[in-house]
């Protein structure tokens, strides 16, 4: 009776050892899979601009009074990154300069998803506030439709 009971647990063992392993494969491969899907460089970001319209109302609602609340960069310092071996996408930090003021620091992100820390890295953003673009009313936190501002702009016939 006593062997049986050795059996019986030795096996038991065996089979939670067999579970517990399959479950930590399972689970480590879907994550290597995930990460393999998710730094393609042909990821879908877009969204429409009125739901981006909404993040940015929200934000201004909420935001302490002279926050960065956007920053300019030329499209030379975005193609010099993604011109990068390896380079898959950008990755946007918001950051703090030495006088503490706020910022952007952009760098290039490989295939696995790491930051590409050996090359091009960009930021001397154009600040928002103050060179921002008018359709932002930062005072009653909504953003203008500037779909409705062009056509308001445009001479009636």
């Amino acid at each position: 009776m006593l062997s049986n009971r050795k059996i019986f647990f030795a096996l038991i063992s065996v089979l939670c050892t067999i579970v517990i392993c399959a479950t930590v494969f399972y689970v480590s491969s879907q994550q290597s899979q995930a990460a393999k899907i998710m730094f393609t460089g042909k990821e879908n970001h877009q969204i429409p601009y009125a739901a981006g319209k909404d993040m940015i109302e929200r934000f201004l609602n909420t935001r302490v009074q002279n926050d960065l609340i956007a920053g300019y960069m030329g499209r030379n310092i975005f193609e010099k990154i993604l011109a990068q071996e390896k380079c898959v996408g950008i990755r946007i930090y918001r950051a703090t300069l030495g006088d503490g003021a706020s910022t952007f620091v952009i760098i290039g992100v490989n295939g696995d998803g790491k930051d590409m820390a050996s090359g091009v890295v960009g930021e001397d953003i154009v600040p928002c506030p103050p060179f921002c673009n008018s359709t932002l009313d930062f005072t009653s936190g909504t953003v203008a439709s500037i779909e409705s501002q062009q056509q308001s702009e445009t001479p009636k016939q």
